[in-house]
């Protein structure tokens, strides 16, 4: 029989491996509960450590090592059944908290745009939170491995999704700082669903971005509407400090229209013309721009492509500045004869400023960001009309814009 002093020994040199172990778990394994409850994804973090999570978000997926999805089949039977009554209507999945989700504006063909929002990680390795463009559909069960083009902003055409849009790049400069500041440094104050209907959605978030003595408040609203290939996101910047505020802010893409992961085949296009080479704009004369999969002739391209066609188009403040080119923050003159040509990165960006704000004041940035269309015979892709109009932002801010 085992001398009861001696079993205590044991045990005690059980529990003290048991506590060893468990706190060697809690510097390898840590756990992040998002409250998005999707699943259980345990992805690599460095070499040594581990991550537990309910999510899995784009540009992650190199990272995970082991996915269990929760059961959506109720959601996807609905989903089905919605998509077969072929008509324009609008699909969405939003979590507040962190103000992530994306959109389905299913058309009436069939056919759909998917837009999402806050669904990725950067290249800072943080994950912005609001209505910031990118990122993926959840996995989940009738959807456990989303194709690669099913991100950003998509349109599936009934067969396979085409890519239109990626991970936006934005960014506000204070001052005279030429260091921008992504969305995921903007302090992220909450989000809501303002409106949720079949015919149309408004969704909002809002935003701090303080430093060097200067503070702006930023609301944003996105708001689709059933069947337009589009959607209208509007950004209000107001000046929360004591003294006037001097920023940039600026809005751009390398979006691989058409094939996701690559930007061969894209040339820009424009009001009435395709853009070739690096060049700028005129912001007083060209209000939209946008990138085209149609082959760039320049860069030896003609053919094998999809002639998909994204655009942006400034409603509010005009951009100061307009361009396309092969790398981001800088670019050739048209003369230079530089042609886009990045088998990865071919930007087309927007800035505004350097504007200045007194204390109180604010300003309105609107932009449609969606789908061009086609039309028989014409080589150049069409813009669609937009149905915002400036009564729509002055409704909008008046009954949102102060919450």
């Amino acid at each position: 029989m085992l001398d009861p002093k001696f079993k205590r020994k044991v045990w005690c040199c059980v529990g003290g491996a048991a506590l060893a172990l468990l706190l060697a778990l809690f510097w390898l394994v840590r756990v992040e509960v998002t409250r998005h409850y999707q699943g259980v994804y345990l992805l690599r973090q460095g070499p040594y450590r581990l991550v537990l999570t309910d999510e899995i978000l784009l540009g992650q997926e190199d990272r995970l090592l082991f996915a269990l999805h929760w059961d959506k089949v109720a959601k996807t039977l609905r989903f089905r059944k919605s998509h077969a009554a072929r008509d324009a209507h609008l699909q969405y999945d939003w979590f507040k908290s962190d103000g992530s989700g994306f959109v389905r504006n299913v058309l009436p063909d069939g056919t759909m745009l998917l837009t999402c929002f806050s669904r990725f990680v950067d290249a800072g390795n943080a994950i912005p939170r609001g209505l910031f463009v990118g990122g993926n559909v959840p996995y989940e069960s009738g959807n456990a491995s989303p194709q690669e083009g099913e991100s950003g902003m998509a349109f599936f055409d009934g067969k396979k999704w085409r890519h239109l849009w990626g991970n936006a790049s934005e960014a506000i400069a204070l001052g005279e700082s030429s260091r921008q500041l992504s969305p995921s440094k903007w302090e992220f104050l909450g989000s809501r669903v303002l409106v949720s209907s079949r015919e149309k959605m408004v969704l909002s978030s809002s935003h701090r971005v303080a430093g060097q003595g200067m503070v702006l408040h930023i609301d944003r609203f996105a708001v689709f509407k059933a069947g337009e290939p589009y959607f209208v996101l509007v950004n209000r910047v107001r000046n929360e400090g004591k003294a006037p505020a001097l920023y940039f802010y600026v809005y751009g893409d390398e979006p691989s229209v058409g094939e996701y992961g690559g930007s061969t085949g894209n040339v820009g296009w424009g009001d009435g013309r395709l853009f070739q080479y690096e060049t700028g704009l005129d912001p007083a004369r060209d209000s939209y721009f946008g990138m085209y999969d149609h082959g760039n002739s320049a860069a030896g391209e003609t053919k094998g492509y999809t002639n998909l066609a994204n655009f942006i188009e400034s409603l509010g403040v005009r951009p100061d500045l307009i361009y396309f080119s092969n790398r981001r923050g800088s670019f050739a003159s048209e003369k230079e004869r530089v042609p886009l040509q990045s088998p990865t990165s071919r930007f087309l960006f927007m800035q505004w400023g350097p504007r200045q704000l007194a204390p109180g004041d604010a300003d309105v940035y609107v932009l449609a960001i969606g789908m061009a269309g086609s039309r028989p015979g014409y080589d150049i892709p069409v813009k669609p009309s937009i149905s915002f109009k400036d009564r729509d932002i002055s409704d909008l801010l008046a009954r949102h814009g102060k919450d």
